[in-house]
């Protein structure tokens, strides 16, 4: 992750780690706290009241993920249960997620906004997630379950999605994530990830 590392907020390295490989919004990962992690089955357990969609969501972690969660817990404060704070507060502003991810952009060069040409917005991420799901071939119904997206025609009714299979979905997709990081580095890394997002 160094493409990222250099050229990000310090502490905003960690919430584009999550949106690159769980694809969840950026509410989501604003209001994410330790009480939603199952560190022993590695997953992320959002009840229905912390989604958009209005269901509970459980999403797997892969190493990336739990590295992170380790490194945050070691300075975390026991009487905030937010993983991601800002000056030992939670980022109480839903737009501060998006105004560090802008900065993040100015500071690599990347355009940024809907008013920019070929600029880029945090949403973007979870739409480059489905995108780089597919092309890792992850089925369907997999990295839908993974996005919170509802199943489909006969899927709703006759589909059962284990958690061991998203577990195999996330370590498929991250085998294929971290080939695909290994190619780059440093600034063209971070503009490399900056070029899949306006396709």
């Amino acid at each position: 992750m160094d493409w990222f590392k250099m050229y990000a907020l310090y502490d905003f390295q960690a919430i584009i780690e999550f949106a690159i490989f769980t694809g969840m919004r950026a509410g989501e990962i604003r209001n994410l706290r330790f009480s939603h992690i199952d560190f022993q089955k590695k997953f992320i357990r959002l009840s229905k009241e912390d989604t958009k969609e209005g269901r509970p969501k459980n999403i797997p972690m892969n190493y990336h993920l739990m590295e992170t969660l380790r490194e945050i817990g070691k300075v975390r404060r026991l009487d905030n249960d937010f993983i991601f704070v800002y000056r030992g507060k939670e980022i109480t502003e839903p737009n501060n997620v998006k105004k560090s991810f802008r900065t993040a952009c100015k500071k690599a060069g990347i355009p940024y906004g809907r008013k920019e040409k070929d600029g880029i917005t945090f949403h973007d991420l979870r739409r480059t997630v489905k995108t780089s799901m597919m092309q890792a071939e992850i089925d369907p119904a997999l990295r839908g379950k993974i996005l919170g997206h509802s199943l489909k025609g006969m899927d709703v009714n006759y589909l059962v999605i284990s958690e061991d299979a998203l577990t195999g979905a996330m370590d498929k997709f991250t085998m294929w994530m971290d080939q695909q990081l290994e190619q780059v580095d440093g600034v063209a890394g971070f503009k490399n990830v900056a070029n899949l997002l306006q396709k």
